[in-house]
């Protein structure tokens, strides 16, 4: 079982999935590649675990999206940190309180605009 605040996976945006998973392939690294999810026009996702490392690659697709906006405003590149946490209620009270903004947010998931220190935001992912 995964333990609070314990990485879920780093999300990385790319223009084009098939081309940035056979680079980290070419590398030498060793992956494990999870099967792709399509999400209607919005964006495809394929989960590469390097070691027990997991990366989600994003690729934009034609619908408007905040990972659309990031690629076309800054290019490719790390987009967001997930970790697991025991109580989602709980982390995302305890974030909003320190002023951060929330920029989305679901029953087991919340994104946070962390982006001032390190251009990177947070998600937060309820333990299941």
């Amino acid at each position: 079982m995964a333990k609070n605040w314990e990485l879920h996976h780093m999300c990385i945006i790319v223009k084009d999935i098939d081309k940035a998973v056979k680079y980290y392939q070419s590398l030498g690294i060793p992956t494990t590649i999870k099967p792709e999810h399509v999400s209607g026009k919005r964006i495809k996702i394929r989960f590469v675990y390097v070691n027990e490392t997991p990366l989600e690659f994003v690729q934009p697709l034609e619908e408007e999206s905040t990972f659309k906006e990031f690629l076309e405003n800054k290019g490719e590149g790390l987009h967001h940190l997930c970790f697991f946490v025991d109580d989602i209620a709980k982390e995302t009270a305890k974030l909003t309180k320190k002023g951060i903004k929330v920029l989305w947010s679901s029953e087991t998931q919340t994104g946070f605009d962390t982006r001032e220190v390190g251009n990177c935001i947070l998600e937060l992912k309820q333990i299941e």
